[in-house]
């Protein structure tokens, strides 16, 4: 489990000027009971933008599909295309040249989580066996961002943290706002 924790406070030297650092993907939040949403959290250097993805999915679905179907790939050949779509489910190069207000105009549903509200940050990974002899392994992993007003919780499928730390912007501006335990 990674833990980082520590008060808020603005990162030295920031700039008034609001921009997009980094892209975490392939997350899920929970809307309501029956409701999952696909998420991008947009990682800007004032804010975590919470950014559903569902309609991009689709859209890239409906694009694999008809790739796919031009480069003549019978049922099985279009369903890989478009699980690829799905599994995938990066919009780092779509979010990454836009300004955050652009981010939030486009997708008005997206969840605001300002840096300065930011308590505490922890990665909790879940190991499920199942299977006759739990030879089956589901790995899964959620990301707890706690903050002045509540808990924001996503699900991810695969390493979060690999995203987090290859991205030394995202991982700077966690940093510069929580202090390690």
């Amino acid at each position: 489990m990674q833990v980082l924790t520590g008060h808020a406070q603005p990162p030295a030297g920031s700039e008034n000027r609001e921009h997009v650092l980094g892209v975490i993907s392939a997350l899920e939040h929970q809307r309501s009971f029956l409701k999952v949403d696909m998420v991008n959290i947009v990682v800007t250097s004032q804010q975590l933008l919470c950014v559903p993805v569902n309609k991009l999915v689709q859209s890239g679905i409906e694009q694999a599909e008809a790739d796919a179907r031009a480069q003549n790939k019978g049922f099985f050949g279009r369903y890989k295309a478009k699980m690829n779509v799905v599994w995938a489910n990066n919009f780092s190069p779509h979010f990454l040249p836009m300004t955050p207000e652009a981010i939030v105009q486009e997708t008005p549903e997206t969840i605001r989580i300002p840096l300065n509200t930011l308590v505490s940050f922890m990665i909790k990974k879940s190991v499920t066996y199942s299977g006759e002899d739990d030879d089956c392994i589901t790995e899964s992993w959620n990301l707890h961002f706690k903050t002045s007003s509540g808990v924001c919780t996503f699900l991810s499928r695969s390493d979060p943290l690999s995203q987090i730390e290859g991205n030394p912007a995202i991982l700077a501006v966690i940093k510069n706002y929580l202090n390690r335990e």
